[in-house]
């Protein structure tokens, strides 16, 4: 009876038993070996499996006898997402959406595969269809929320992140990307205080400590965001301006002899023939700027001149000196493109001297 071994596979999988599932299925198949129903759901176990290759056949094999599955279109979308074949993976998706258009997770998934194909308006639209037809699930305000984020909507992107954490206030992540829309808006306080209930959640979620630390660093929390910027770097040796970081905020905070300390036990993981290794000797012994200064321009790589311009400014400007800090901070701003850490610090310092926050005495 193939209607009662189906049925059979169904309370099976009811009740988790996977195994007792696939053996039922696999029984059916021997009668009946082009049942469009057990060669999706055989599909669906190899996907969980992440037997992609053998899932992709078994749904294919079953829109040969029924070209109007469902199950077997959208295991078949699976596959291609999970394969990183996200225009194959639309089109799938887009036949499920004019066959069935009230099943919201078709278009959060062809939202996926939109978005990573850069086509973000046309992901933001289907997310917006999916929260109409679910507004209680909050992963759909989630992943619009980064849609938002890419598109530079933030305020948009707030809200969603603020409309997930209303339905769910568990999840760090809602917190951590909610953070990073404020920092954008200019929010630095709301955005410090959800990276760190974000990370009280997950201390191990490394990637939110470095803008953490660089929020709490322009609060003037120097000795966290030292500690933060630690944090970020034992995550990755490879990124030297977090050791740099760390000492910069220990210094500002007046820890001379702890910025000495921690730069002095991360100094091996500087190439000596690196001018982070320059400028590392110089935050060790703040002494022949000159030295430093042509080290700084002989570097042919115009991004890194720029860094190293944003690091020897913030030693100057604390050895008294704006004028030459303020010189070095124009050069750093003018070199990097946004997004680097060094472009963002050096335009705060230069505001910072603006407003007449800093000190303007001459050198």
């Amino acid at each position: 009876n193939i209607e009662a071994l189906f049925l059979s596979s169904l309370v099976a999988a009811a009740t988790g038993d996977q195994t007792r599932q696939l053996t039922i299925l696999q029984d059916l198949l021997v009668i009946d070996p082009s049942n469009p129903r057990a060669l999706a759901s055989v599909g669906e176990l190899q996907l969980q499996d992440r037997e992609y290759d053998a899932a992709a056949s078994s749904f294919a094999a079953a829109l040969e006898e029924d070209d109007e599955s469902l199950v077997a279109r959208m295991g078949l979308a699976n596959v291609y997402l999970r394969q990183e074949e996200y225009e194959a993976a639309e089109a799938e998706l887009s036949v499920v959406i004019d066959s069935e258009s009230n099943y919201p997770f078709s278009y959060s998934d062809r939202a996926r595969a939109r978005a990573m194909q850069r086509e973000l308006s046309g992901a933001a639209a289907d997310l917006s269809v999916a929260i109409e037809l679910n507004p209680d699930y909050q992963w759909h305000y989630m992943d619009r929320g980064r849609v938002y984020l890419e598109q530079g909507q933030f305020a948009a992107a707030e809200a969603d992140f603020s409309a997930a954490l209303a339905l769910d206030d568990t999840q760090f992540i809602s917190y951590v990307l909610r953070a990073r829309a404020r920092d954008a808006l200019g929010n630095f306080n709301g955005a410090l205080l959800d990276y760190e209930t974000g990370l009280a959640m997950r201390p191990d979620y490394y990637p939110a400590y470095a803008p953490a630390a660089t929020l709490l660093y322009i609060a003037g929390r120097h000795g966290e965001a030292a500690s933060y910027y630690e944090e970020a770097f034992g995550a990755d040796q490879t990124r030297l301006d977090y050791a740099l970081m760390a000492a910069l905020s220990l210094k500002s905070g007046g820890q001379d002899q702890a910025a000495e300390s921690r730069l002095t036990d991360n100094l091996s993981h500087f190439p000596r023939d690196a001018v982070f290794y320059t400028m590392a000797r110089y935050y060790l012994i703040p002494a022949n700027d000159g030295y430093v200064f042509s080290e700084i321009q002989q570097e042919q790589n115009a991004t890194m001149r720029g860094r190293m311009y944003f690091y020897i400014a913030a030693q100057l400007a604390l050895l008294d000196r704006p004028a030459t800090a303020q010189a070095a901070l124009l050069e750093a701003e003018s070199l990097l493109p946004p997004g680097f850490l060094e472009r963002r610090l050096a335009t705060w310092h230069l505001n910072a001297y603006r407003s007449g926050e800093a000190e303007e005495e001459g050198d």
